[in-house]
Parts: C-alpha cells; structure tokens; sequence
C-alpha cells in the first residue's frame, strides 16, 4: 500500500456532516484529508434568542455575583465571551464546560475552566460540581433554548440556586431534494447533538438514514435509539477528533454495534 493510500484510508466514502456550517470546518476538513467525499447537511442554524441577547448581557454585567457559571455548548461559550465585561470573569467565579470543545472555546477567550466532566453530558457537569456554602450559593447556567433539564435538576438537587440564562436558539435550514438524495446514498452519517437525530428524522426521513450512525457522545446516541436508530459507533472521546476515529473505524474495521 502506497503512503498516499495510507493516509486516505476514507477513499471512495461517502459521509454526511450534520453540524451547522459555520461549526463543521474541523470535522470537514479532517473527513476530507482522509479521503472522504463529505456531504454537507446542516440541520442547525444557530440564531439570537427571542429576547434578543438581553438576559446573557444582563448575566454578564452580573457575572460577578455568581459562585459559579455553567456553559453546555461551544455556541454558549461564543455567547458568553461577548457580553463579560473588559475584566472578564472575575478570579472568585469558578467556571464549568460541559466538555473540551466548550473549555477551548472559553480558553481561547481569556477564561480559566475550572471543571470539564469525564462524559461531555449535563448531568455529569452538575456532579462535577461541589455542594454550595453552608449559605447557599449562585450559578448562572448557560443554555440554549429548549435544553435539556438534566444540568440545573441536578444543581438544584444538591442546594445550589441556579439562574438559566438562554443564549441562542436553533432553528432547521430548509434542504433541497437533491441534497438528501445524495445523502441516502452516502456510506455513514455523523451526529454531533441529540437535535442532529431529531432533526434529520424530520428533514430527511429514515428512509434516507445511511446504514451506519456515529454520535459524538453518550446523549446523542441515546435520542437516536429512542427514535430506533441502530448506532454502529460512539466517540471516545466525545470531542471532534474522537468522532473521526469513530468514523474511521466503523467505515474501515469491523465492529459490534455500541
């Protein structure tokens, strides 16, 4: 075998991409030096929330009054580091991500991550966290809209006041026929949230469900088997790069479904 055979070890498969354009860089470009033909099938259009952004910028004038500050995504991440003041997060708030994505992006922006869980899930970021003061104490949790509930139940669960703040909302961009024609075709799809399942489901069909699923993470694969999704891999870690290892191996090895 050839070096250049080695190293597109993808030729000749074909790989949908489900996140939004402006997230799917990394994954796109990594799928395609492998060789890949990628098919690109955003389902999540990220948007402001109803509100307009005026409760994440009142939380970040405020930012100071918590104890804590959550953050469940990349996008709220990206949301946050705009409306923190010149300083930034101050040295006695504490920080949580509920994964490595999160914590770079918040990194990259000047803040210090004190807490990412092992599982990149909500209810793992929540029993990352210690039990408040004898006092009580805040956490401000940033979300999007219509998020899971796993996150603040389970801060609440053990005391501490938590303030959800919506910070962006996500809608479903309108594909062609011929889009989710080629789609059908394609050799695996890859799902980087639970509202990629949903919303291929509602988009596409399950008709038009390549015969091999990889989820990025544990919460993922879950929604897709409560639709009746067969999931042939999950990430490990839950992280883009994990997500193409899972690829390779499900398109190039073979493998018990997970």
């Amino acid at each position: 075998m050839s070096e250049q055979t080695a190293n597109r070890p993808l030729a000749g498969r074909r790989i949908v991409v489900t996140r939004a354009r402006g997230q799917s860089g990394s994954l796109v470009s990594a799928l395609q030096e492998r060789g890949a033909e990628v098919v690109q099938l955003p389902l999540i259009e990220v948007i402001a929330p109803l509100d307009e952004g005026a409760a994440i910028k009142a939380a970040g004038r405020a930012i100071h009054r918590y104890d804590w500050v959550m953050v469940t995504s990349a996008n709220g991440a990206r949301a946050l580091l705009a409306v923190l003041p010149k300083g930034g997060v101050p040295e006695n708030v504490r920080v949580g991500a509920v994964g490595s994505a999160t914590a770079s992006m918040l990194e990259r922006g000047g803040v210090v991550v004190d807490v990412i869980p092992d599982v990149s899930t909500g209810a793992h970021l929540a029993e990352s966290v210690p039990s408040p003061p004898p006092m009580g104490g805040r956490i401000l949790a940033i979300q999007a809209a219509r998020s899971r509930p796993e996150l603040v139940d389970g801060l609440r669960a053990i005391g501490w006041s938590v303030e959800p703040v919506i910070a962006y909302r996500t809608v479903t961009p309108t594909h062609p026929p011929e889009l989710l024609d080629r789609v059908a075709t394609a050799d695996l799809v890859t799902f980087t949230a639970s509202s990629t399942v949903e919303r291929f489901l509602a988009a596409a069909g399950v008709d038009r469900l390549p015969r091999k699923v990889v989820c990025i993470g544990p919460v993922t694969a879950s929604t897709a088997r409560e639709a009746g999704i067969d999931v042939t891999l999950v990430a490990d870690p839950h992280t883009v790069e994990g997500l193409v290892e899972a690829v390779l191996t499900a398109l190039t090895q073979p493998t018990p479904q997970a």
